[in-house]
């Protein structure tokens, strides 16, 4: 896989690490110049750490624009395609595949519908069946592949490899290990809300501290502190959706009442009524008196979520999750409602939707194995 010389000192690791990462985070090739001033490091040290990363396959070197006398001057750049990640999320009645570049590009996307009797005897082997063929299909070479990344929507032990509670799943205290037996690429496992967020964080280097609420068939979330994903001490953090938002109101799927989950997941809408999303949404923009009020009521129960978590917290509020393409064109509602919450007369504009919509868990789970491999510098 990745070859990179491993005995060396700390400072030459830091050294090569940054000058990856410039690159890598750069919206366009630099010559070794820029790179020399931009991180203060001599020609010979930036081209010293070049020669290890043109030999590992890392970066490459090409002809730049032209400058004023005629001459062209050599520019880098990272080689996306030099490896690739795959980032799955599995729901209540459906398993999504991304595959990306070293850059999170999106080279393939799959969703699949599934039925199991039993998720720990079965589980495994439909999804090793599915990704084998969706690996195929991509036409990506399967020997560039880091891992594979699995977001569970619920509770984990890691240490143990368990999920310890996943509602919509209705599992609970089950060893999650039978991926890994199944699967022939190194396999990590995480809480779906968690990667949603760190993919968002990823994508918004400027945010250092967020919340961020996912909105799918149940809800989640993640914290994100100085850039770093804040578990909790019991690992619990970013439960979202079991925020009270409504005592002794509608039963949620962990057992309690008033949960936000039963209010703003996509199930309220879906199962209850008997139809699908797209049929609900159709209806609201229609006029069904039924679906405006469910909908309103809706938005007023997420208000105040968000807001009871901006109380709390202090710091932005993102929203992920399938759920956000609907939510998109009633941003200014949503905004009202969470402003009547707040009693300092703070204006909303801290809530902001996520940059990369249904497919945020994916990408979370794909960029694992991306920051795994940026790591080892």
């Amino acid at each position: 896989m990745v070859t990179l010389q491993n005995e060396i000192s700390e400072q030459r690791r830091n050294n090569r690490k940054r000058v990856y990462d410039s690159l890598y985070f750069s919206d366009a090739p630099k010559t070794k110049k820029e790179l020399a001033t931009e991180l203060g490091l001599s020609l010979p040290t930036i081209t010293q750490n070049l020669s290890e990363l043109f030999k590992a396959n890392l970066v490459c070197s090409f002809q730049g624009e032209q400058y004023t006398g005629g001459r062209k001057a050599a520019v880098l750049d990272i080689i996306s395609d030099a490896y690739y990640s795959i980032g799955i999320a599995i729901a209540e009645v459906n398993i999504r595949m991304i595959i990306t570049d070293l850059r999170l590009n999106e080279i393939g996307y799959k969703k699949i519908k599934y039925h199991v009797n039993s998720f720990e005897k079965e589980m495994g082997g439909l999804v090793a069946k599915e990704l084998k063929a969706f690996i195929r299909s991509s036409g990506i070479d399967a020997t560039k592949i880091l891992g594979v990344g699995i977001a569970i929507p619920g509770l984990l032990d890691k240490e143990n490899k368990m999920i310890l509670f996943a509602p919509t799943l209705k599992v609970r205290n089950i060893s999650y290990d039978f991926f890994q037996s199944e699967i022939p690429y190194p396999v990590f496992v995480e809480n779906d809300g968690t990667a949603g967020g760190m993919a968002e964080y990823f994508s918004n280097h400027e945010q250092k501290n967020m919340a961020y609420f996912l909105l799918e068939n149940g809800v989640g979330g993640a914290v994100v502190i100085n850039g770093q994903s804040y578990l909790g001490d019991n690992v619990c953090s970013g439960e979202f959706g079991h925020i009270c938002v409504e005592p002794r109101g509608l039963e949620c799927s962990c057992g309690k009442t008033g949960c936000l989950e039963p209010y703003c997941s996509a199930r309220r809408f879906s199962d209850d009524l008997g139809i699908n999303l797209e049929d609900f949404f159709d209806g609201v923009k229609k006029g069904n008196e039924l679906y405006r009020s469910m909908w309103e009521d809706m938005l007023k129960h997420l208000a105040i979520g968000i807001h009871n978590t901006r109380i709390v917290l202090d710091c932005d509020v993102v929203l992920g999750g399938f759920m956000v393409q609907y939510i998109e064109p009633y941003m200014n509602d949503l905004k009202q409602y969470v402003m009547k919450c707040n009693f300092i007369g703070e204006d909303a504009d801290y809530i902001r939707l996520c940059n990369f919509g249904n497919k945020s868990v994916c990408m979370g789970m794909a960029l694992h194995f991306v920051q795994e491999l940026m790591n080892r510098f």
